[in-house]
This record gives structure tokens, C-alpha cells and sequence, in this order.
């Protein structure tokens, strides 16, 4: 009897499971049931269901799924948990919900004995409730670094869940429905942006900025170039990449980087002493409210004397080991560095301007500048005093002597077609321009009898003209032939005139003007013709006439004896030359500077000793070969400037250079 009872109970529940509309091996409906849904209007849906008998259940709830063979997927269910009794029970589901999509849901309770379900319902879908954002952790975060984006109805997954930072897609993250994980890209392009979360098509926007970067310290203050310098702060990115660092507008290397320190290299393109020091770092940029200067450089000793165009030694530091990024003046000048070492610094010596004869010497980095304690002695017997003539000399008329005071006759530097008068102030190596009142040519030739000046004009009219240091006076005309590049020296009170050419014809006719006759007359003629304005200089009395050469063989040199009205041949040169100048100075003669004939200039000077009849090699006027110069005796020393120079030697433009004998 007992066993035919519980077939009976077997069977009946069997029909009832069968009859049911749920699927699945375990399925009962005599325990919950599924009653309805109700679509809400901002999104989502509420499922009804009923505790029909409580049968021990100890969970109860509902799901929902898209697919009715796929259940009890985590997501889609929905667990009220113990049942308090009998009756109704709904939940709503306000996320993970398509819009415009058919969906199942049905109640389900949960014993010790197994699972009993409802009916299964379908439902259109009005979508989701739009997600929403409270807030993101930390505040404020750094490229690379994971925040979390807290919230509700934020989607469980990326398959329900897109994720913008700007217009700027977000490809890795994690959803689980009240927060979003994820990471700063390091390529976001701004510090303040928009967080865009798009939950089944519905979007919610927070905004949201990066730390800003800090500066608090900086260490050491005062440094020189390829050092370390510690910059302490906040907020910097954790890797040398993230961040940039620049002294003033130069970039620097970054060597080391933390939150909170960088570490980096004063940087070799650095020029100005005193910098604020900018870190860009988080898309956003910081300026030190301190200056970091650039250590000054030392000088500890140098050289007390030196020729131009040697090396100067220069011991100390904080130089830059770069050379030519240390700027180095000797007496204003700057100096070419040719070398650089910690210790040390090498610098080529310009030839000047020394007017003084010595030269300051001063080291400039990056704007920081040190001078020396001592001026440096220059050793050039031929210092080079200016670079600034007024005038542009090249052969031209030549330089006259009167009461004290030097003349010379050149174009101005802007005016190539007039000639005037410059006169020299030697104590602030000054000019001063003065009118000609006469028409004068470049190939004319000057005179001094030490009180009076006179130039010959060198044009059709033969004209002579005569200067007492405040006027000009004509006086007879040559009684010569016209003729250019004429020689011309005065001995005592008379002027004497000769040589030179014209329309290829070479003179060999010398002729003498007395000043209180005004008469001129001709006097013997020298041994030798063709010379093209020859050097001339007067010793005791009597001038000497040399160089000028047309070829190769005219070597010699021919002395004048006004009293005897003689000339005689006296030592000759070691070769032939042209375009030099001459003068005399202490019992001596000098020819300098000009050419070999056909060849470049010099910076050669040779001197003539009457009492042995001999030449020898003087001192170089400066380093730069040179030709068709001026020179002129003042005061008992000797300049000489202006000219031309050549290209096979050390020879930028010399053409405004006055240099003066300092004889040692």
C-alpha cells in the first residue's frame, strides 16, 4: 500500500513539471511564480513574481536572458535572497539592457532540495537608465596611472560599456557596473579632458584633469654646463620621457625622473647666465619662481707677455667644453678659442687693435663674464692700433709731415671719387677731414720740408701746391713733363720732383723747386729709369730712392748728394720690389710691407744702415701681407696703414688698419 502511494506522488509531479512552460531537467512551478514586467520609462524593467510555497527556499529572484537555452548567467541575475513568507516580490533591472531588444525573464526560488522556476515572459526593451558618474579616484592623476571611475549602471563589460577620454577611444578597461577601471594613456593630448562613458548607447560626461607638476626646489642653484641639477616637487611623470625639462628656451637632458624629482643636465646650448627653469610634465607646464645662474667662469693665471698670433694659455674652470661656445677678449678683441679642457682654455691672439700695447684679458660664458687681475704685455714691435681709418687708402697721393702734425690724402670710405686731406691726432689716434681747394689725382706725391707741405697734382696742368699747416698756396708749376707715380722728397727748405711714367714712357729726369725763388730747375739724373713711385727717405742730408721695380732686375738703390748734385749706387735690395713705403727714423732707413714684382703682398720691412751700406731684415708690420700702403713719421715713430692685401696669407681686409713701431 505504501508503495503504490508514493507511485502516485511520483507520477503527479512528473505531469506537473511537463505541463510547466520551463525548461530544463529540474524544473517545478509549484513553488514561485512568474507574474509580470513593467517597462520603465527612463529605462530598465521591473520583473513581478510570487512565493507561491515557501518550501525551505533560501534564495529566490529572477532572471533574464536573450536567449531562452542560455540561464543563470551571473550577470543576468538578479538574487533577492531568503524569501520573508508567501506573496509577491519584483526587482528592478535598470542596466545591461538593449534598447529596442527581446528579452526573457523568469522568477526562480532555490532550496536544499533544488530549483523551482516560473513562467518564462518576453519582453520588449526601452534600454537601459543612462549610467551615471559620482566621482573619479584620485581627484587628480598622472599619465600612466590607473583611476577608477565610480558610478552607477556602468556596464559590466565592453561589449555593453565605451569608454572616451575627449574624442579619444579608451581600449582597456574593466566594467562592473558601479565602477570602470582603467588607465591614463600617455598620449592623451591635453591636461583637462572629458570623461565619456557610453553605456548601451546612453552617455554620461564628467570632467575631469591631471595633477599639475610642481616645483619646490632646485639644486644647486648655481652650476656649470653638463652637471646634474636636482629639481624637487610634485606631480612630475615617472619616467624621463614623461617629462620636459628646459633652462630658459634651451632643452635639457632628463636623466632621472620620480613623482616627486627629476634629475638633469645643464645643457651645452645654454648662453644667457641667469635662467628660469620650465619642466612640462602631465600635459602642463611649471616655471620656477627661482633663477638658475650659470657658474662664472674662473681665471686663475695666464701668460704676462705675448706675440699676436701665438696661444694664450688661460688656466682656471667652469669653462664651456665646448671651445667656441667661450668667448674670450683680449683688449676688447675678440680672440678665436681653439681648444678647450677643464683647466684650461687655448685662444689665438688677434693682431689687435693694442693701442696701448697691452691687452685686458676677459672670459665670457653664457653671458657670465670674469676679467683677468693683470694686463698682458704684447711683444709685436708693429702694433696694430686701429682698425677704423676714416678713409680708404690704396696708393693714393701719400702723407706729408707739417709743424707736428701727420696728413694724408685718401678718399673717403664713402666717397671713392674725392680725395681730401685727413689729419692725425695721435693721443686719441683721431681724424679730421679738411676740403682740398684743388683738383687732385690719386697718382700724385707729396713732400715735407717739416714747416710746409707740398703735393704735386699729377694732371695736365702740372700744378704744385704748398701747405703751412692752415692754408694752401699754389705755387709754380713743374716745368717737367706731366707724368704719374712720380718719386718726391724735400732735403732741407728745397723739393725735389722725378721719375716716374706716363703713356708707357718712363722718366729718368729729376728736377729740384727752391721755395723762396719759386723756381724750379733740373738737376742730374739719376742712374735708373721705369721706377713706378719709388721709396724714398732722407738721412744727413741726402735721399735715398729704391724699390718701385717694373721687372725682375732693378734691385738697386741710388743715393742723391744735393751739394755735389751727384747720385751713386748703393746696396741693393735682395729682390725686386714694388708698392712698398718708406721712411727714416733714428739714422736709419726702412722699406716696408709691399710686393715682389709679380707677386703678393708682404708684411716685410727691411732697414738700411748708411754707416755699413748694408740692408737687413726689420721687424713685420702686424701678420698681414699688405700693399700700396701710406706711411709717415710723427713725433719720432713711425706708422704705417692702409693698403691691400692678398689671399695667400692671414689676410682678412686691412685697408682701415693703422699700425705703429714700438721699437723693443
Amino acid at each position: 500500500m505504501k508503495f503504490q502511494k508514493l507511485f502516485l506522488y511520483t507520477s503527479l509531479a512528473i505531469t506537473l513539471f511537463a505541463c510547466s512552460e520551463n525548461d530544463g531537467p529540474d524544473i517545478r512551478v509549484d513553488a514561485v511564480r512568474s507574474s509580470r514586467v513593467e517597462i520603465l520609462a527612463d529605462g530598465g524593467a521591473r520583473f513581478f513574481g510570487e512565493i507561491i510555497q515557501e518550501k525551505g527556499l533560501t534564495e529566490h529572484g529572477f532572471m533574464y536572458t536573450q536567449d531562452t537555452n542560455v540561464w543563470n548567467l551571473a550577470q543576468r541575475k538578479v538574487s533577492l535572497g531568503t524569501p520573508e513568507g508567501k506573496g509577491e516580490f519584483s526587482a528592478a533591472v535598470l542596466s545591461g539592457i538593449q534598447d529596442q531588444q527581446k528579452y526573457y525573464f523568469r522568477a526562480y526560488g532555490e532550496s536544499a532540495s533544488g530549483m523551482f522556476y516560473g513562467k518564462i515572459i518576453s519582453f520588449f526593451s526601452n534600454g537601459s537608465v543612462a549610467p551615471q558618474i559620482s566621482r573619479v579616484d584620485p581627484t587628480k592623476a598622472h599619465l600612466n596611472e590607473t583611476i577608477k571611475i565610480v558610478g552607477t549602471n556602468l556596464g559590466v563589460s565592453r561589449e555593453s560599456t565605451a569608454l572616451y577620454f575627449d574624442q579619444q577611444p579608451i581600449g582597456t578597461f574593466t566594467a562592473q557596473d558601479s565602477v570602470i577601471t582603467t588607465v591614463i594613456p600617455p598620449n592623451l593630448t591635453s591636461a583637462k579632458f572629458i570623461i565619456r562613458a557610453v553605456v548601451y548607447g546612453k552617455a554620461v560626461e564628467y570632467p575631469y584633469e591631471l595633477a599639475a607638476p610642481e616645483i619646490n626646489k632646485i639644486s644647486p642653484l648655481t652650476a656649470t654646463f653638463r652637471e646634474e641639477v636636482i629639481i624637487e616637487g610634485a606631480h612630475f611623470g615617472d619616467q624621463p620621457s614623461e617629462n620636459e625639462v628646459y633652462f630658459g628656451e634651451v632643452p635639457a637632458q632628463v636623466i632621472g625622473a620620480e613623482r616627486n624629482k627629476l634629475i638633469v643636465i645643464v645643457p651645452d646650448d645654454l648662453d644667457i647666465a641667469k635662467s628660469k627653469i620650465t619642466v612640462k610634465a602631465q600635459r602642463q607646464t611649471v616655471i620656477s619662481e627661482e633663477f638658475f645662474e650659470i657658474k662664472a667662469p674662473i681665471i686663475e693665471s695666464y701668460d704676462e707677455c705675448m706675440d699676436t698670433y701665438q696661444m694664450i694659455e688661460i688656466f682656471g674652470s667652469n669653462f664651456h667644453p665646448i671651445s667656441h661656445k667661450n668667448t674670450v677678449l683680449l683688449e676688447g678683441v675678440e680672440a678665436e678659442v681653439m681648444d678647450v679642457y677643464p683647466d684650461k682654455l687655448y685662444a689665438m691672439v688677434p693682431q689687435g687693435p693694442f693701442p696701448r700695447g697691452k691687452m685686458t684679458v676677459e672670459v665670457i660664458v653664457a653671458g657670465a663674464s670674469t676679467k683677468g687681475q693683470t694686463d698682458v704685455c704684447i711683444k709685436d714691435e708693429w702694433l696694430l692700433i686701429s682698425t677704423t681709418l676714416p678713409f680708404a687708402y690704396y696708393g693714393g697721393p701719400g702723407t706729408f709731415v707739417v709743424n707736428n702734425k701727420a696728413y694724408v690724402f685718401a678718399v673717403g670710405k664713402n666717397d671713392f671719387q674725392k680725395l681730401y686731406m685727413w689729419e692725425f691726432n695721435p693721443t686719441n689716434l683721431s681724424w679730421k677731414k679738411h676740403e682740398l681747394p684743388f683738383e687732385l689725382s690719386h697718382f700724385g706725391n707729396t713732400a715735407s720740408t717739416g714747416n710746409k707741405g707740398y703735393l704735386y697734382t699729377a694732371n695736365d696742368r702740372n700744378e704744385v701746391w704748398e701747405f703751412d699747416g692752415t692754408s694752401w698756396k699754389e705755387r709754380a708749376r713743374f716745368i717737367g713733363p706731366y707724368r704719374v707715380n712720380s718719386s718726391m722728397f724735400a732735403i732741407g727748405q728745397k723739393v725735389y720732383l722725378g721719375m716716374g711714367m706716363r703713356d708707357n714712357t718712363s722718366y729718368q729726369d729729376f728736377y729740384s723747386y727752391e721755395s723762396t725763388s719759386n723756381q724750379w730747375k733740373p738737376i742730374a739724373q739719376p742712374l735708373a729709369a721705369g721706377r713706378i713711385k719709388a721709396v724714398t727717405f732722407v738721412i744727413d742730408g741726402k735721399a735715398y730712392i729704391t724699390d718701385g721695380a717694373s721687372n725682375t732686375g732693378e734691385v738697386d738703390m741710388m743715393r742723391y748728394d744735393p751739394i755735389a748734385d751727384t747720385w751713386t749706387r748703393m746696396a741693393d735690395q735682395a729682390y725686386a720690389r714694388l708698392y712698398s713705403v718708406g721712411f727714416a727714423l733714428n739714422g736709419k732707413g726702412y722699406t716696408a710691407i709691399g710686393s715682389s714684382v709679380g707677386g703678393s703682398g708682404s708684411p716685410e720691412s727691411h732697414v738700411y744702415d748708411p754707416q755699413t751700406n748694408t740692408w737687413s731684415h726689420g721687424p713685420p708690420v702686424g701678420h698681414k701681407g699688405r700693399y700700396r700702403g701710406f706711411a709717415f713719421v710723427l713725433n719720432g715713430e713711425a706708422y704705417i696703414g692702409g693698403g691691400a692685401a692678398e689671399t695667400n696669407y692671414i689676410n682678412e681686409g686691412v685697408e682701415y688698419d693703422l699700425l705703429k713701431w714700438v721699437k723693443k
